[in-house]
């Protein structure tokens, strides 16, 4: 597959994020935590530890009901460094089973792979020397777009609705050929094969929408159009898997083909064109 060499200057990303997935045994994470912990806050001081619940359901007589014995808890320790006191910048997310170098942008500023490149160069071999990783079980990269009145004003001027069917091919086919959104809250998930990709890879599209919004404020004026997140998420993380740990950037720079194969299949002609090819 050709990859399309267009770049854009005003593209919708706000968030691009590498995971490296590892196989690391849990008493040589919890070993070698807090002398990494050290480390990273050097760099990167706002870390807080973040506490993730996994609930199970079962059914008893006839109702849902939480099961004891599917429910897991798991700690996410987060290090960032700011771009000022309120809004983070880039830094790095810890789990016992993977690392994900996460970099933030606005829509005034989306910034580029190259710079999420540069932060993987820099952190991802201290990182597996630290820990000992000479092997990983495969890279997820994911971006998150911002479909907006902010980054699509063209398709939302005048109106209190985002036209999907005008920014997305994948709405086009609908009844309603305009697509229009008209209140949240919104949820869609594409999940593809891509077995014949370079690596062999796992690819998924959600849209979701950002926040849930009335369409109508208490004094009965309209409030502004949809916000919406646009996710293209590409994985090597799949069973078998495995690759030294100095291959992550080739297999990250696939992922980022891939990626952009898709954007520029996903967006149409005339929302790429409001991004402002270069």
């Amino acid at each position: 597959m050709t990859i399309s060499t267009v770049r854009y200057k005003k593209p919708p990303v706000i968030e691009r994020a590498l995971t490296i997935h590892v196989n690391l045994p849990e008493e040589t994470f919890a070993l070698k935590m807090d002398s990494w912990k050290e480390i990273l806050q050097k760099e990167f001081p706002h870390s807080e530890i973040l506490t993730e619940w996994t609930l199970g359901i079962t059914e008893k007589h006839g109702m849902p009901v939480l099961d004891p014995a599917r429910q897991t808890i798991t700690l996410r320790q987060t290090f960032w460094k700011m771009a000022n006191s309120q809004q983070k910048d880039h830094g790095m997310q810890l789990w016992k089973d993977r690392i994900s170098f996460n970099l933030l942008g606005t829509p005034g500023n989306p910034k580029q792979y190259k710079d999420l490149e540069q932060l993987v160069d820099e952190w991802s071999p201290r990182w597996s020397a630290h820990f000992g990783i000479e092997q990983c079980t495969g890279v997820t990269l994911q971006y998150v777009n911002l479909l907006s009145e902010v980054t699509l004003p063209s398709f939302t001027k005048g109106r209190m609705t985002l036209n999907l069917g005008d920014v997305l091919t994948i709405f086009r086919g609908l009844p309603n050929p305009t697509g229009n959104l008209v209140q949240s809250p919104f949820n869609l998930l594409v999940n593809m094969d891509c077995k014949n990709w370079n690596p062999p890879a796992q690819f998924a599209v959600q849209c979701n929408s950002a926040e849930a919004q009335p369409t109508l404020s208490h004094q009965g004026q309209p409030v502004p159009p949809p916000i919406l997140h646009l996710h293209f998420i590409a994985s090597t993380h799949l069973a078998g898997h495995t690759l030294p740990i100095k291959d992550v950037p080739k297999e990250a720079l696939a992922m980022h083909d891939l990626i952009i194969s898709h954007f520029e299949a996903y967006f149409t002609d005339k929302a790429k064109a409001s991004f402002e090819p270069c």
